[in-house]
């Protein structure tokens, strides 16, 4: 009984806020996973910059996803899936990780070629699954169109 009278008594931010701290797909919940992933992959790198060896004690640190974490969110917390790298040379130097891709995955397979083999195949099993659907989307198309439906007709 007094569990609700405190729930009841609780603002709308209160609610949200202790909403935040149990649901696990809650913004606040995923900040605080991608810091204590970026952490790891700090921590991994013995706090120095992968690709100039800067130390910690001399650069801000940040760790880089290989795997981009909008398009692979099941693969964000991975710590394979990370790099520790100085702001210039994850940003603003000319062969940044962000500026200068192509330099970055050279780099990557001659430095630390386990992770550019993890990223192929993931890369490659992405490919696999859009080719699978393309091949199911035509064959679907061409039955259809064999049936008799008009793709001009509007529904």
């Amino acid at each position: 009984m007094a569990k609700k009278k405190l729930v009841k008594d609780m603002t709308t931010q209160q609610r949200r806020t202790r909403q935040h701290k149990t649901n696990a797909d809650s913004p606040l919940w995923r900040r605080k996973a991608l810091s204590m992933w970026s952490e790891m992959v700090r921590l991994l790198a013995s706090y120095e910059c992968e690709l100039c060896k800067a130390p910690a004690s001399e650069v801000q640190l940040q760790a880089h996803h290989l795997l981009p974490k909008e398009r692979y969110q099941w693969l964000m917390f991975a710590p394979i899936n990370g790099v520790c790298l100085c702001t210039q040379c994850h940003k603003h130097s000319r062969y940044a990780a962000h500026r200068n891709p192509i330099f970055f995955a050279v780099w990557l397979k001659a430095n630390q070629p386990e992770k550019y083999k993890w990223v192929l195949q993931h890369v490659h099993d992405e490919v696999q699954k859009s080719v699978v659907f393309q091949r199911a989307y035509n064959y679907l198309y061409a039955r259809a169109l064999a049936l008799g439906w008009d793709p001009a007709r509007k529904t």
